[in-house]
């Protein structure tokens, strides 16, 4: 805490100062000098001193005044760059403003006016140079000496020079661009209008000379000299001419073709004449051909004996030109024939697929399909006794076969007409893989064939050493045996790829193939002899015989056997027939053995 000294006595003492001295200066007066000397002479020192002390205050006084000069300069120089400071940050300020227009105007991505191309470039210089004044006009507002606007009024004069040099030598290139693409497309439109109206030479000319006009007035301006005007000109020229004899020929107006040629030949490079030579003489083979083609086509005929008539003309160019027309006529033909009959069939098989009957099928379309009525018929029964169509495992394997060694015959076969022979799933597989063919989809048919393949192959190779002809037709009994031993065949690796437990299917090697192949290979079985044979040795064996079960025929399964399969084909609803009799017998006793 401050204390406050509290007033009391007297506290400063009046005892004089110990040991102080005092001496005082020697006078006139002291010296004994009388008063009036001592008066005289006092004012004369006075007077000296008062001179000294004048002399002194003059120079003070001329030096305060200098200084005061020279501080009134600097304070002035200090002023002035502080001035020039603030103008040249106000200039820079400016000067970066507009740069950041300018850049942005000029190369922004979306907007920006080099992105502007051919005509909608021609008035950048007058939209940008207003758009410029605007910005410099604002900025110029903001500035607050005279200096400033000075120098910014320098800066923009300068800028607005540049750019409106820039964007000029852009509009200059984009009007080039521009005036070259429109003369090749004035060019290339009227060559193509000369050719598309080949047959009016009027129209030819016209359109040929608009495009030489177009290219002797903007050639020059493009740059092109005398020699590459000439150039083009000729080049259009030829191409045009080759283009109308092109048309003519491809009209047959061939002689048309011939004449315009020896009219126009001049104007047409040593190159593209040769190509036009040749073109013609093509033109008249063709000619020739079509019509004799045609006249051999309407004598009608088998292909074999139009082919004769095609190799008996003179002309080895034309007899194969009309060889190639008449073959293509035939192709044609036998595809329009192949598609309407199958179209008349599947109407057939969609009647008896909703009726189960045949008679909603109209006469005339029954007489189209008669050869194949029979299947018809057959399916038409299947479905009202309410069995499915047995698919005839012989004429199976046939188009598989196909499909796998030669597609090109099996895409054109129509498998409407074997709709009675295969059932359902069958059908429907053969008619994919068709369908993938037709399609070039290789990938899903080789999907399909690359395991049959394989099969087929280990297949061929086991029975031919067997002693089988694996091309045996399928009706004869050993085509039956081979579709039969194939059917067993199928059946055992369907059966070893069924999926396990997790649903993934097991792949089987090619050595299980061939060990499934040899086990049904190998059963056989003993046929009794008969006493039959007393009447008719050539029919019957005395003695027993043993024989592979795949070569069995219907004589060879036994009576018993024989009524035990009908009795049980009839309770399932199967069709009763030796072949259903037949090849149950034979899967039954492979599986047994």
């Amino acid at each position: 805490m401050a204390i406050v000294p509290i007033y009391g006595p007297r506290q400063v003492s009046t005892a004089p100062l110990p040991a102080a001295r005092k001496t005082a200066a020697k006078t006139d007066i002291s010296a004994g000098v009388g008063v009036e000397t001592a008066r005289a002479n006092l004012a004369l020192e006075q007077g000296r001193a008062a001179g000294v002390v004048g002399e002194a205050g003059s120079r003070l006084g001329a030096a305060g005044v200098g200084l005061a000069m020279e501080l009134g300069a600097e304070a002035i120089r200090t002023r002035q760059d502080e001035a020039e400071h603030a103008d040249e940050v106000a200039l820079l300020h400016a000067q970066r403003v507009l740069g950041e227009w300018i850049n942005k105007r000029l190369y922004d991505r979306e907007k920006g006016a080099f992105t502007k191309s051919g005509p909608d470039s021609f008035a950048l210089p007058e939209d940008v140079a207003g758009e410029f004044g605007q910005i410099a006009d604002g900025l110029a507002s903001g500035l607050t000496t005279d200096a400033q606007r000075a120098a910014f009024a320098k800066l923009a004069s300068r800028e607005a020079l540049d750019l409106d040099l820039r964007l000029r030598r852009h509009v200059y290139d984009e009007m080039r661009r521009y005036e070259a693409e429109e003369l090749q497309a004035t060019v290339t439109n009227a060559r193509n209008s000369a050719i598309a109206n080949a047959a009016d030479p009027r129209r030819v000319g016209t359109e040929l000379q608009t495009a030489i006009a177009a290219i002797r007035t903007h050639g020059p301006r493009l740059g092109l000299g005398p020699e590459e005007i000439k150039q083009q000109i000729e080049a259009v020229r030829t191409e045009t001419h080759v283009g109308v004899i092109e048309s003519l020929l491809a009209q047959d107006l061939t002689k048309s073709a011939e004449i315009y040629f020896e009219e126009t030949k001049d104007q047409i490079t040593g190159a593209a004449q040769t190509r036009v030579e040749k073109a013609l003489e093509e033109g008249t083979i063709e000619k020739q051909a079509k019509e004799q083609a045609e006249q051999i086509i309407r004598a009608g005929g088998t292909l074999a004996q139009q082919r004769e008539k095609a190799a008996a003309i003179d002309n080895p160019q034309v007899s194969k030109a009309v060889l190639q027309r008449i073959e293509h006529e035939d192709a044609v033909n036998e595809k329009i024939r192949r598609d309407a009959e199958e179209s008349d069939l599947r109407k057939a098989y969609d009647i008896v697929e909703r009726t189960g009957s045949v008679d909603g099928i109209d006469p005339a379309l029954r007489t189209r399909i008669a050869e194949h009525m029979p299947g018809v018929r057959d399916a038409a029964n299947a479905r009202a006794r309410g069995v499915p169509i047995e698919t005839n495992w012989s004429k199976y394997y046939v188009l598989m076969t196909k499909a796998g060694e030669k597609p090109d015959e099996f895409i054109k076969e129509n498998l409407m007409a074997y709709r009675a022979e295969l059932g359902e799933a069958e059908f429907k597989q053969l008619v994919a893989l068709q369908l993938s063919l037709r399609s070039g989809d290789t990938k899903a048919a080789e999907k399909e064939l690359g395991g049959f393949r394989t099969k087929s192959q280990i297949f061929d190779d086991t029975l031919t050493g067997w002693g089988y002809d694996v091309n045996a037709k399928p009706e004869t009994p050993q085509g039956k045996a081979i579709a039969q031993v194939r059917r067993l065949l199928d059946q055992r690796i369907e059966a070893a790829q069924q999926p396990d437990i997790s649903g993934r299917r097991r792949e089987v090697t090619n050595i299980e193939i061939q060990t499934t192949l040899d086990q049904i290979m190998a059963v056989t079985d003993t046929i009794p002899g008969s006493a039959a044979a007393i009447l008719h040795p050539f029919i019957y064996d005395w003695s027993d015989k043993t024989k592979r079960i795949v070569d069995f025929t219907i004589a060879d399964v036994p009576a018993a056997a024989r009524n035990a399969i009908r009795l049980e084909l009839l309770r399932h609803g199967i069709p009763v027939n030796d072949e259903t009799i037949l090849n149950v017998f034979v899967e039954r006793r492979t599986k047994l053995r």
